[in-house]
């Protein structure tokens, strides 16, 4: 995968990464991602955030290496990236052949498109990017690589997260130009609401975009 080539090239001359996924799935890539960096002998920090409860197990099968023997740098969140702390509407897909379009947005097009697809209504615990960084205490620290699919809920982190894009250096977002989702930004909205961000590489369906203002 490109993108990952990117990923090593932008973490090498890091001595202390920060990496945050919004959107684990089943984890495949979260896997990936914590091999790279365990494999760069860097003293490095990844949390993820799995709102699903039913890829969540997945996630913790594929990533139990590095929770068990780096739990101090190394964690899973059970929870949803929203622009407000507490309970979310969260729109489970309850399709298997469908398991990674769940949402915190309702879904729009994307029932039109793919119509055997199938949704439950559950509530999950919500919080927003700034409020995380807080709670942990890295809201000085700069983060150097955000990887973020959240299936139209792009516009709710980047309204939680007005401060903690400011340290962010590089964000990998999946996008897409028609409203799958309820409120769901085109490519072009995104980086209205990220005026301080730049496209680096449009991969079609996923962007590459660094901040002007870091290094």
């Amino acid at each position: 995968m490109e993108i990952l080539e990117k990923f090593k090239d932008i973490i090498q001359p890091i001595h202390t990464p920060f990496i945050i996924e919004f959107g684990s799935c089943t984890g495949e890539y979260t896997r990936v991602i914590a091999d790279i960096l365990q494999l760069s002998t860097k003293e490095y920090t990844f949390h993820c955030f799995e709102p699903n409860p039913d890829t969540l197990s997945k996630v913790v099968d594929k990533l139990q290496y590095y929770l068990i023997s780096n739990s101090k740098n190394v964690r899973l969140f059970n929870e949803a990236i929203c622009s407000t702390v507490g309970k979310v509407n969260f729109y489970k897909s309850t399709n298997p052949t469908y398991y990674g379009s769940s949402s915190i947005r309702r879904p729009n097009l994307v029932k039109k498109t793919w119509n055997d697809m199938t949704f439950s209504f559950v509530q999950a615990n919500g919080v927003t990017f700034d409020y995380h960084l807080q709670r942990t205490g890295f809201t000085e620290r700069p983060i150097d690589f955000v990887f973020c699919d959240i299936q139209g809920g792009e516009l709710d982190l980047i309204d939680g997260g007005k401060q903690a894009f400011k340290n962010v250096r590089y964000i990998y977002m999946a996008y897409c130009d028609s409203e799958m989702y309820g409120g769901q930004l085109s490519l072009q909205k995104i980086c209205e609401h990220l005026p301080d961000f730049e496209i680096i590489h449009d991969y079609k369906s996923h962007v590459l975009l660094k901040n002007k203002n870091r290094q």
